[in-house]
């Protein structure tokens, strides 16, 4: 899809925002402009606070306390302010940024590596094991996990209950991993980084070229570190080693359990120490299912690794400075890309006080995340909301573009690489804009169907630009008609 988007930005030497505002839909570059934004924001909040409780916890015991994180939040914002102030400079220390942030890309890929090559060797799961879960299976889609099938089925109950909350949960991380596999900052803001580069048409080769040295194998690396460190650390989970918990999730899990049992009506009826002494009374392996279905913070995983790792002093540190550079060179992209995105909305050259200026609204989620504690809840989720919603529609549009003849004209791509390009365009719309699609389409709030009420939405707004759109541009030729008429006459 980047390389569709490179392309396309390429061959007509246009911006995205500027071909889909004044070429394709109005409306549609406005809800990408707008989601792209809140999107920098609400990605930029979690990176302070996970580098600070981190840093906190694993590097710098004594500033393990709210004071000491709120005080390494600041610190990452001072430098990462600093690194996108001299970005914009041309000259010297523009290429001084520039390889500075290619030495950050390169350390987080030696700390990967570095991770695995400490933490393999305590691996408990087999080689065919390892490997047989990089192959993904469309049946994870619709069947539980033989694992947890095996689990509900010594659990002696509710397997019904345990199986729809499995494939549920198996469902929601599969179709989330692809509608994030491309955030909808980045398609706005991939086009501005690479012209802004000066290349031109000539450069389309080298651009498929960067894209796969820069973006897409430290991207792998990361992914693959990520993949397997997270297996180790949580394989047994499954295999009779996770501890219980008293987690509030957990207990509202296991309350439905009761619900499922008992029906609504006679849950009501139970006082609270009636609720707790039937979860008390279920079998073990149930409680461990509902533990099963939590998520893990960053954290938590470390420890995990450390335990399994003999308590290494290395293995803290490699995973902590991994954590750490990671958050800190999402931080200086992200204001980096606000800048940019800026001076694109408001049409002007992308340098100077505008620049500077979106740079620094970043700065404003430092210190969000330690004095709101649920700023995940009102400002994460609905902004990963809103994005998902507007991104089958963008893509769509890409597709679409791409091979628009009344807009790239001889530019369209051709030949084999052209026919590839085409295809992948169209694979990468499919399962990104279906997942994304159907995320939105089932998110609620308040047990309103918010996201059915909100695609709907979109689509009609995108119907109403596309033929605003296409009467101004009558407008105009009408307009010009007339003028060539009345000097005609004159």
């Amino acid at each position: 899809m980047l390389s569709a988007i490179s392309y396309i930005c390429l061959g007509s030497q246009q911006t995205l925002f500027n071909l889909i505002k004044n070429e394709w839909n109005p409306t549609l570059a406005w809800w990408l402009a707008g989601s792209a934004l809140l999107t920098n924001f609400a990605w930029c909040m979690p990176q302070f606070r996970i580098g600070a409780e981190i840093s906190g916890q694993f590097l710098i015991p004594a500033l393990s306390g709210k004071g000491g994180q709120v005080l390494i939040a600041l610190a990452m914002l001072f430098c990462a302010v600093a690194f996108s102030f001299l970005y914009e400079k041309s000259g010297m220390r523009a290429s001084f940024i520039q390889w500075m942030v290619k030495c950050i890309v390169l350390v987080i890929s030696i700390l990967c590596i570095a991770s695995l090559i400490v933490l393999l060797p305590h691996s408990t799961f087999s080689v065919t094991e390892f490997f047989a879960g990089f192959f993904p299976s469309s049946q994870v889609l619709t069947e539980t996990s033989p694992i947890y099938a095996t689990l509900i089925q010594e659990s002696g109950g509710a397997n019904d209950f345990w199986n729809e909350q499995i494939l549920e949960k198996q469902r929601s991380l599969v179709l989330t991993s692809f509608s994030s596999a491309l955030g909808v900052n980045l398609i706005f803001a991939f086009p501005l980084l690479i012209l802004g580069r000066g290349w031109e048409r000539g450069h389309r080769k080298f651009a498929s070229f960067n894209l796969w040295t820069t973006f897409f194998v430290p991207f792998f690396i990361f992914s693959f570190t990520i993949v397997v460190i997270s297996s180790l650390a949580f394989y047994g989970d499954t295999h009779g080693k996770l501890e219980e918990t008293t987690d509030p999730e957990v207990h509202q899990i296991l309350e439905n359990r009761l619900v499922y049992e008992i029906g609504e009506h006679e849950f009501a009826k139970l006082a609270p120490f009636q609720v707790e002494e039937k979860i008390n009374q279920l079998p073990p392996l149930e409680i461990k299912l509902a533990n099963l279905l939590l998520g893990h913070s960053v954290d938590q995983l470390i420890d995990k690794l450390i335990s399994i790792a003999n308590n290494s002093d290395s293995v803290k540190f490699i995973l902590a400075l991994l954590v750490l550079f990671t958050a800190f060179s999402t931080i200086v992209v992200l204001m980096i890309v606000s800048g940019h995105l800026l001076c694109e909305i408001l049409g002007r050259p992308h340098k100077g006080a505008l620049f500077q200026s979106g740079s620094l609204l970043l700065a404003l989620s430092s210190v969000g995340p330690f004095i709101w504690a649920e700023q995940g809840k009102w400002v994460s989720d609905p902004t990963y909301f809103i994005s998902l919603a507007m991104m089958p529609f963008a893509l769509i549009s890409i597709f679409l573009i791409l091979n628009n003849k009344e807009l790239l004209g001889r530019e369209r791509p051709s030949g084999i690489s052209g026919y590839i390009l085409v295809v992948g365009c169209a694979l990468s719309a499919l399962l990104l804009g279906s997942s994304s699609l159907y995320i939105a389409w089932n998110h609620t709030l308040f047990d309103l169907p918010a996201g059915k009420l909100l695609v709907v939405l979109i689509a009609v707004l995108l119907i109403i630009g596309h033929f605003s759109l296409k009467n101004k541009k009558l407008a105009n030729k009408i307009s010009g008609l007339e003028t060539k008429l009345n000097h005609l006459q004159k």
